[in-house]
This record gives structure tokens, sequence and C-alpha cells, in this order.
């Protein structure tokens, strides 16, 4: 897996860094883009809690639709 844009590798960089000196329990991120970021979250954290807020409803139903577990 590769992140598309170097601020998402920048902003991972930002969480391992934090996470090294802090205990990691959830994370919070408004929009949810591509999926890119939300994903690389989720493997390298599984057992946190990843709450992704997105406003746009096209972007709500094309995750429904073909990336929910069904």
């Amino acid at each position: 897996m590769k992140l598309s844009f170097e601020y998402q590798q920048v902003i991972l960089e930002r969480i391992s860094a934090y996470s090294e000196q802090h205990e990691v329990s959830s994370t919070l991120m408004f929009g949810l883009g591509g999926g890119s970021l939300t994903n690389h979250l989720y493997c390298m954290y599984p057992n946190v809690v990843h709450t992704v807020v997105e406003l746009r409803e096209t972007v709500i139903y094309i995750a429904k639709e073909y990336f929910f577990n069904r």
C-alpha cells in the first residue's frame, strides 16, 4: 500500500511519533476522501477506535455501496 499524497505520509509520521510517547485509543478524521489514510490508520492501529466524519452524501453513498462489508 502506498499513499498518494505527501501530506498523508506526514500525517502518518506524526501520528506514529506521537504513539511512541502516548497510548493511542482513538482517532477522529474529518472527511473520508478516498479512504487511503483511514485504511492505513486501521492497518497500523487495528485495536484503536477510528471515527470518520463525512458530510458529503455522495461520498457516504459511494463508501457504503462499494466498500461497506455486506
